[in-house]
């Protein structure tokens, strides 16, 4: 991973371009620790600048520097292609060749053999800018899952991109420097941050994931066109169902894949289903050449309450795979002493504090010497592990097969994790129209909803900024495009029976995790201790915020409702989700508006 700028201006010298450039990748600095390079190129009244951050992970060479060049073609490039070497085996057969072990390169060569079709073959996480001289063209995309992060301002003028936004606020005029306040308002009201080409910051965009961008400079007043490349998959498309030793293989080789590396590679641990899942198919993966740069390192972080530490079954599951695991505390205080360089990195407000657990594993990774992490991430998103998933299923299977099934599933999910009365009530209500809800009834069309636009995107964001905060690349297997493609065949039973989410996984890895994990139906989504924080090391914080000028002079109807449950010190989710979001949206504020 690394971190890419580009800057299209109309009547500005080179020299201005390229110092603009340097302005640019400055706040990036930590997405490339290994290097930064940039490259300016002329086309009549156009000047075209293009700079890169490096985080050398293949072919740490000089020559796998990018901006990269290729005939007339030039790239900037953050990411991975997992496939490279298929590709170019394949490539050298229509005569190309090659002077790097670099998937830069290579990403360059299939453009230059396939055009914006290479999109298609592409098996990774990218954003990517090619700059085009033959048909004076700018080609821009970003990855199916929306991994890598791309964002973008335009004008009459002047063209503007890069992996973050500060890079684009440090360019100054035309780029302004003025908050969303519809985004804000979203913000305030809803439980969730969907996604949408619009950000937080006024005037600022950003290309959604599955979009490639084409900007022209043989029209007079060049606009940019985006077009879709891919779609999530319909369910409705049909198929035979996915059994689980597909699902295995499909993991198996994303996995595979995803250890191309020529620096150090760990893995993240919960005590869950997902990254031990990764960590299985590692391990199954070890004889292989191509995982050597793998080392049999875990790590987990933890909370010491009840609601927040699996350490017992992380060291159980490290056992049983013979991986040694490093435990990182995470604290409020911790949490406190962070908590503006973790927003300032994170750009965008966010609505809870688990964040900062991610962060911890992060900066362990690379005291650690770890340079790449696999993770679990999107697997909730695609089999159903989330809790709204349980509903939905034993609605379904009233519509499909009855009520009687339904109430056998009923009495199967009841417990503590859903107690009996709230799952019918919510088993009813997934039966109705959806009429204007955000959030699908359907759970085929909740899990897309989930996947594209309502939670995962989210995820994504905020693990990019916690992984390149300390110069770490993760690597998400679960969301190779084969597999995510391979789950529109999932059925009913495979998503929630019986008292078991994602089922079709634990089926997959029955004969690679220890039983205890298999048989977890009490697994919870990582949760700090936020209301004991809030209560305790975070007080003063949130009292400080909720006297900010800011919350007087917001324009919000909702201002005076979200202090007054800011400030009443209770338990209850109310309390929590407002205290924080008084004091992350005050501190956003604040350091990046004054």
């Amino acid at each position: 991973m690394c971190g890419i700028a580009g800057l299209l201006a109309a009547g500005i010298p080179g020299p201005d371009v390229e110092q603009k450039l340097v302005q640019m990748l400055q706040p990036m600095r930590m997405r490339g620790p290994d290097g930064q390079g940039t490259q300016v190129a002329l086309h009549g009244r156009w000047t075209i600048g293009l700079g890169h951050r490096r985080l050398a992970i293949l072919d740490l060479s000089e020559a796998a520097a990018q901006p990269m060049r290729r005939g007339k073609l030039s790239i900037v490039f953050n990411g991975e292609i997992y496939n490279y070497l298929e590709l170019r085996r394949e490539l050298e057969t229509f005569g190309h060749r090659f002077v790097t072990r670099s998937d830069t390169e290579v990403l360059l060569a299939a453009y230059q053999q396939w055009g914006e079709a290479c999109l298609e073959r592409l098996n990774g996480m990218f954003a990517l800018a090619i700059w085009d001289a033959n048909e004076a063209k700018l080609f821009c995309a970003r990855d199916r899952a929306g991994e890598r992060p791309f964002y973008y301002y335009r004008d009459s003028g002047h063209f503007v991109f890069a992996s973050e936004i500060q890079a684009l606020l440090a360019v100054g005029p035309p780029v302004p420097r003025a908050a969303n306040w519809r985004r804000v308002h979203e913000y305030l009201a809803k439980g969730f941050q969907p996604l949408g080409e619009t950000t937080y910051f006024e005037g600022i965009l950003e290309l959604l994931p599955g979009h490639a961008l084409r900007l022209s400079l043989e029209e007079d007043s060049p606009c940019p066109t985006i077009t879709r490349y891919w779609a999530f998959p319909d369910r409705a498309s049909g198929g035979p169902p996915l059994a689980a030793e597909e699902l295995a293989a499909l993991l198996d080789d994303a996995v595979r894949i995803r250890l191309r590396s020529d620096v150090p590679v760990g893995t993240c641990l919960s005590g869950g289903l997902d990254s031990p899942s990764v960590a299985a198919c590692v391990v199954r993966a070890a004889s292989r050449s191509e995982s050597s740069a793998f080392r049999y390192q875990g790590i987990h972080a933890y909370a010491p309450v009840p609601e927040a530490d699996e350490r017992a079954y992380v060291h159980r599951l490290a056992r049983q795979l013979g991986i040694a695991v490093d435990f990182v505390e995470v604290t409020g205080s911790g949490l406190h002493a962070e908590l503006d360089d973790l927003i300032v990195r994170q750009e965008f407000p966010f609505l809870d504090p688990s964040i900062y657990a991610q962060r911890c594993v992060f900066r362990r990774a690379t005291e650690l010497g770890l340079k790449v992490m696999l993770d679990g991430q999107g697997a909730d998103e695609l089999l159903g592990g989330y809790d709204w998933a349980v509903p939905r299923v034993i609605a379904a299977c009233a519509t499909q097969r009855g009520w009687l099934a339904a109430a056998r599933q009923l009495q199967k999910f009841s417990g503590p994790r859903f107690p009996l009365p709230r799952l019918l009530v919510q088993t009813l209500a997934r039966c109705l129209p959806d009429g204007k809800r955000e959030f699908p009834n359907d759970l085929g069309n909740a899990l897309a909803a989930s996947f594209t636009h309502l939670g995962l995107p989210t995820l994504l964001r905020q693990g990019d900024r916690n992984a390149l905060t300390f110069g770490v690349e993760v690597r998400l297997p679960f969301l190779d495009h084969r597999l995510i493609e391979a789950t529109a065949r999932l059925r009913l039973e495979d998503v929630a029976c019986d008292g078991y989410t994602k089922v079709l996984l634990r089926r997959a890895m029955k004969d690679r995790l220890p039983e205890e994990l298999l048989a977890r139906t009490d697994k919870f989504a990582f949760a700090v201790p936020q209301a004991r924080w809030m209560q305790h090391e975070l007080k003063g914080a949130v009292q400080e915020a909720a006297a900010d000028r800011f919350w007087r002079e917001l324009d919000w109807p909702g201002t005076r409702r979200l202090l007054r449950q800011a400030l009443a010190e209770t338990r209850g989710a109310p309390y929590r989700r407002a205290a924080w979001k008084v004091l992350c949206l005050s501190r956003w504020q604040r350091l990046f508006f004054g």
